[in-house]
């Protein structure tokens, strides 16, 4: 396992990019996840994604079109899922697409700040109706 497997440690931001083109398949397994921005920096860069299926990653990952999510804890899935993606290139690549097209449609950045700056408005607005 150890030809196969590098654990970097922590990565400098910068070069996230290029760790993740060194991969095929991006795993989360995380127990807790509020929001899984790794996820889509993994989507963004055409990575396939099996994560465990908690709370915010759902958000993120769609399942059977970018990726898959596996109940936490249920290890036979997971071994079966990855044993999939590493045979099936096309899968692979499919998924990636997918994940980096769904990351563009929902995580652009100029359609996140217009979205919170209407976010904001709205709030602003409903508290000044609040206290007329």
């Amino acid at each position: 396992m150890a030809e196969k497997v590098h654990f970097t440690g922590i990565i400098p931001y910068a070069q996230i990019p290029e760790i993740l083109a060194e991969i095929d398949i991006f795993v989360n397994v995380s127990k807790r996840e509020s929001f899984g921005v790794a996820v889509l920096e993994a989507s963004a860069t055409e990575r396939p994604v099996v994560a465990t299926r908690v709370e915010g990653l759902p958000e993120v990952v769609e399942e059977g079109r970018t990726g898959f999510l596996i109940p936490l804890g249920d290890d036979a899935t997971f071994v079966r899922t990855l044993e999939r993606l590493v045979q099936q290139a096309d899968l692979r690549r499919e998924l990636g697409r997918a994940g980096r097209k769904f990351v563009q449609q929902h995580y652009e950045k100029e359609a996140c700040i217009d979205r919170m700056i209407a976010i904001y408005q709205e709030t602003l607005a409903s508290d000044r109706d609040r206290h007329k």
